[in-house]
């Protein structure tokens, strides 16, 4: 393990004006991240013949991903500038997104596919857009992977959108130049608890555009992609109420909600984008000598303007809300906010003084606006592991904090046999864990409020189940 140990704590701040009092749990926050997608065409004259796409990183600097307090989720960075920064991105990760296809549409794979994790850093070429690092992908799966994959279209399970008995409960759209998106209709109050049950007020949504946002409304039970067969045409206005947490009481499940419209969503088959893996090693090639000097890590980023003030709150536990883009606020004792900022337990922070955890603090502070051109076509974004660092030259310069991190011997669970309850796998299946019930098994969590997770692994060792335990 790696403990956390100060070197030389200081007991006192500078104090400042106070200007933000909500705040959230950051590990127990649902977010509805509803993105509205204008569609439009506008006539052009001719236009110069495109050039050359470029297809390849300059540089990739590839390594394990260190451990992860928060836990080992696949997120990237705002792509800006000239750099493309993925964090804990199994090899699984890597492939979906760089050949556009679902996890369950990828077979083949050594064992580690979906259990191994990595960083990634990587420098574009002058020219680069969002959509560009696909190929770029593909290429770094083939160098540094050696992935040899064939792309396929084959039916493969996804739930299936269809026109119900009778006539669709939704009216046709009010404006259909407006733009197409669903919005919380009564959004909680900052740092109140998010209700299970929801209602989306929809407006101008074509049956397409609806389906494949139903995917993400009812993650937890559709864990295949919706494909809509309605032959319902134009665009619509609606309400759409539904229960996204699982074990609540009269909840609304998705297929109730969508049949309340007076349409029907079931399981079956559709044809989807489908990849074969040939071959591909158990662990990408070394990086190229002197990565460090073609990608040099940048400084210590820090906020523009930071307030920190004596709290009013006797709340201990770290929060952290995002008010906008640029603005954040923090609240919590020392120690729990180092072990935010570092991502790491609090049980592994040692040397602390006393005063550490007595305190509590609130911190307002402005978000620098990037010294890089936002990519076009790519709404700026929150790279909360820049947060974190900001946060961190926040608590050196304010604080006097000094630490380092060290090796140390600590408890830990240990995964014993006893009367297993296990079936045996078969090989031909990939390694994987997922949280999603498996196609006609009930949810042991309906029946249980208590039970709020859930792992269904299949051809997995014991080892690749403790790490999913960790998490």
């Amino acid at each position: 393990m790696n403990p956390f140990a100060f070197e030389a704590p200081s007991d006192t701040t500078q104090p400042g004006d106070w200007r933000g009092k909500a705040a959230a749990h950051l590990g127990n926050v649902l977010l509805f991240i509803l993105i509205l997608l204008p569609i439009g065409l506008s006539a052009q004259g001719p236009q110069p013949a495109p050039a050359a796409k470029p297809t390849a990183f300059e540089a990739a600097d590839i390594h394990p991903s260190p451990v992860s307090f928060r836990g080992d989720y696949f997120h990237t960075a705002p792509f800006t500038g000239d750099r493309f920064v993925v964090h804990q991105a199994t090899p699984l990760n890597l492939i979906t997104t760089a050949y556009h296809v679902e996890e369950d549409a990828v077979t083949g794979g050594p064992p580690g596919l979906e259990f191994d994790h990595y960083d990634i850093v990587a420098s574009t070429p002058p020219g680069t857009a969002d959509k560009d690092t696909a190929l770029m992908l593909q290429s770094l799966l083939a160098d540094r992977f050696k992935l040899i994959a064939e792309s396929q279209t084959k039916p493969l399970p996804a739930f299936v959108l269809k026109a119900g008995g009778g006539a669709a409960k939704m009216k046709p759209a009010a404006d259909a130049s407006g733009d197409s998106g669903c919005q919380l209709a009564d959004p909680p109050k900052p740092g109140t608890p998010f209700p299970p049950t929801v209602t989306l007020k929809c407006s101008n949504m074509t049956m397409e555009q609806f389906a494949e946002q139903l995917r993400g409304f009812g993650w937890q039970s559709l864990n295949h992609p919706v494909v809509d067969t309605t032959g319902m045409k134009g665009a619509w206005d609606f309400d759409f109420r539904f229960t996204w947490q699982p074990g609540t009481p009269d909840a609304i499940t998705i297929f109730e909600a969508v049949n309340r419209l007076g349409l029907k969503l079931e399981a079956g088959t559709a044809p989807r984008p489908a990849l074969a893996i040939a071959s591909m090693a158990d662990a990408p090639t070394p990086n190229v000598a002197g990565i460090e000097k073609l990608l040099p890590a940048p400084p210590l980023p820090s906020f523009e303007v930071a307030v920190v003030r004596p709290s009013k709150n006797d709340f201990k536990d770290a929060q952290v809300q995002f008010l906008s883009v640029n603005q954040v606020t923090f609240s919590g004792t020392e120690r729990r906010l180092i072990s935010l900022a570092w991502d790491i337990s609090e049980k592994t922070i040692f040397d602390a003084p006393p005063f550490s955890d007595d305190r509590v603090w609130d911190i307002d502070a402005k978000l620098p606006t990037p010294d890089t051109p936002q990519v076009p076509g790519r709404r700026q974004g929150i790279d909360f592991d820049q947060v974190q660092l900001m946060l961190r030259a926040l608590m050196a310069e304010r604080f006097g904090l000094k630490v380092h991190i060290e090796e140390r011997l600590g408890n830990a669970y240990t995964l014993l046999p006893s009367t297993p309850k296990l079936k045996k796998a078969d090989p031909a299946n990939r390694a994987s864990c997922t949280s999603r019930v498996p196609p006609g098994e009930k949810d042991p969590r309906a029946e249980n409020p208590m039970a709020t997770q859930y792992i269904h692994c299949t051809n997995v060792t014991m080892d690749q189940f403790a790490r999913e335990l960790k998490g």
